[in-house]
């Protein structure tokens, strides 16, 4: 394994790992944030259907 050391690969997941969990909440905001503004603007259906769709990338996301 020429070129390759494990704190070079130690790093490399301390980026991944940063880089995933901005992305996670960056996407929670998002999700969040279209929630409120679903049920600010009185749409139940369109509201709970967002609500899934959280609880969902939530579950997927965290796994």
């Amino acid at each position: 394994m020429s070129g390759f050391s494990p704190a070079h690969a130690k790093r490399k997941r301390r980026f991944v790992r940063i880089m995933t969990g901005s992305l996670r909440r960056s996407c929670m905001h998002a999700f969040s944030m279209t929630m409120c503004a679903a049920e600010s603007a009185g749409n139940k259906a369109e509201a709970s259907c967002f609500r899934f769709f959280y609880w969902a990338a939530f579950f997927l996301l965290y796994i």
